[in-house]
């Protein structure tokens, strides 16, 4: 039984991480998988081993318009799995040589790999028009993370909104912030959370994106999850009583890839809406001061904690945590609707109330 959607696609890297005639490994699902760029620009997914002697077919070479050959022993394979070329024995292709493939879409500067067995459906694939080259936004960088925690926890802590007040203290939220009300629900097959905080001074991450001067603002925090573990985080400033429209806003997407059990691919990028006029210069200096305070909150305040929530639930053997109703609604939904998918994909199987629960290892 998995703990995760196989019938979905999961983002296994940036498109440049993979450029042309590169070679790169990766961990999806506790499937090692390959990934290589052709000649052709194409790039192709098989499962990351040569069936001759089962070595690494990532620490292989790019050949040809679409073939990888493995580094010990030299056999080559198409983008099909096929082994299409053996240098010893005559030539002789071995048999059953053939290895599972994975489909691959490239879409917004992302390599998809769909891991289920069904038909690649690409309208599962979250809209990311946003970030799109020919987008009206203002597009910022884009990193990435490895976790060494199950991904529900960082879905958990994105689907939770309070904790920026606290953990993101003077950069997302402040003691102004804390008491927000927040709005969750459901809504085309997705869970959404909203707070609203209304004439509160600014913390730095808003300031600076706004006016720049720490006169007070309205500020929101609105963030969707899609299956299987696709974000849109909106965060927003705006003028004491006026509306979104007249403010500027910050669109961040927030992609979490699971690697094994226990450890998880983070991925994160944004777009600005209607950034107020400054100069080049200025705008430049902003820009690097959010893409620092991004990397702050994510890689020293949300890794760390998250790691160390982690630790406590193997060490106490079990994890029943206790929801507090105004603000864990988008949590406990974001779960139910995850665990019923797993349920009908796995046809009928026994799923677990809690994931993690059965992750702890004894």
């Amino acid at each position: 039984m998995s703990y995760w959607l196989e019938n979905m696609w999961y983002c296994a890297a940036y498109s440049t991480e993979v450029p042309l005639g590169a070679v790169a490994a990766r961990i999806i699902c506790n499937h090692h998988v390959v990934l290589w760029r052709g000649r052709d620009h194409v790039v192709r997914s098989l499962e990351d081993r040569c069936p001759h002697r089962y070595a690494p077919l990532s620490m292989g070479d790019q050949i040809g318009d679409d073939r990888i050959r493995c580094k010990y022993h030299g056999l080559e394979f198409d983008g099909n799995g096929i082994c299409v070329h053996n240098p010893h024995d005559r030539g002789l292709i071995p048999r059953s040589s053939a290895l599972r493939t994975f489909p691959i879409h490239e879409y917004c500067g992302i390599l998809w790999i769909w891991m289920g067995s069904k038909e690649p459906d690409t309208s599962l694939l979250p809209d990311l028009s946003f970030f799109l080259p020919t987008s009206p936004f203002q597009q910022g960088g884009r990193g990435s993370l490895i976790m060494k925690v199950p991904f529900e926890l960082v879905v958990d802590n994105l689907m939770d909104l309070s904790h920026a007040a606290l953990l993101h203290e003077g950069i997302l939220g402040n003691d102004q912030s804390i008491k927000a009300n927040t709005d969750s629900g459901k809504r085309h097959g997705k869970v959404y959370a909203k707070r609203w905080m209304p004439g509160i001074d600014p913390p730095e991450y808003l300031d600076l994106i706004y006016k720049g001067d720490g006169s007070k603002i309205d500020m929101w925090h609105d963030i969707e999850w899609q299956p299987s573990a696709n974000l849109l985080l909106d965060v927003g400033a705006t003028s004491p009583g006026m509306t979104k429209e007249d403010g500027t806003g910050v669109f961040a997407q927030h992609i979490v890839t699971p690697m094994t059990d226990t450890t998880c691919m983070y991925f994160f990028m944004s777009a600005r809406r209607n950034p107020p006029h400054r100069t080049e210069t200025e705008d430049a200096k902003i820009q690097a001061r959010l893409l620092e305070l991004r990397r702050i909150a994510f890689a020293e305040q949300d890794a760390p904690i998250i790691q160390a929530q982690y630790e406590t639930i193997l060490r106490m053997g079990s994890y029943c945590p206790h929801a507090l109703a105004g603000i864990d609604k988008a949590v406990v939904l974001w779960r139910r609707m995850f665990e019923g998918m797993l349920k009908n994909e796995s046809a009928g199987a026994n799923t677990p109330s809690s994931a993690i629960a059965d992750r702890v290892h004894n």
